[in-house]
């Protein structure tokens, strides 16, 4: 959750170099490497910037890069877009949605029922550290009575969707979209009859 644990180098480079530097890898890859971790979280232009300097979000997204420098097959994240702006939220979004169709394996925490509804194949609650439930996000994220003993409510995203279904604007057994422009199509396929 806090970036300021992770960084620990004097530039966002030497800090994200880290890691493939450790694996071995010669300066070339590992160059290579960060340029495209950087690139990935819309943070390139940071390349040179002391970490010390940057703000919050631009320190989360600087941690997160030092891990997809690795190219890991699965990536353990916190409460991901906890302290990111809109922007930078929806970029690490779209960028964890890219890596995840390449099939790195996302397993992550967070109190976001949005984002778990847009990211998550697999959900599991926890209530007093211990695992109250778990299956499908579309099952979990349903349930309006699990959520809500737990202190969540339905992802809103979702909620309308069901709400579209239920008035046949989606039509039954369609995937439920997971963004707004998944809902924006699936309505715009209504209107013109499709």
């Amino acid at each position: 959750q806090d970036a300021d644990d992770q960084l620990f180098a004097a530039t966002v480079f030497e800090d994200v170099s880290f890691g493939p530097l450790n694996l071995g890898l010669g300066e070339a890859e590992t160059r290579a490497r960060v340029e495209e971790a950087l690139a990935a979280l819309g943070i390139a232009d940071l390349h040179d910037r002391a970490t010390h300097m940057l703000s919050g979000g631009q320190k989360k997204r600087a941690a997160i890069a030092g891990a997809l420098a690795m190219h890991p097959d699965v990536l353990l994240l916190d409460e991901p877009t906890a302290g990111l702006d809109a922007e930078g939220a929806a970029q690490l979004v779209a960028t964890l949605r890219g890596l995840a169709a390449k099939g790195v394996t996302l397993v992550f925490t967070t109190h976001d029922v949005e984002l778990a509804w847009t990211l998550a194949d697999d959900v599991a609650l926890f209530r007093g550290g211990r695992a109250v439930a778990a299956s499908g996000a579309g099952t979990i994220l349903t349930d309006r009575a699990l959520l809500e003993g737990v202190g969540l409510r339905p992802p809103l995203l979702l909620d309308l969707a069901l709400h579209a279904r239920d008035r046949g604007l989606i039509a039954e057994g369609a995937p439920l979209p997971r963004t707004p422009d998944d809902l924006k199509r699936a309505m715009a396929g209504w209107r013109s009859g499709g």
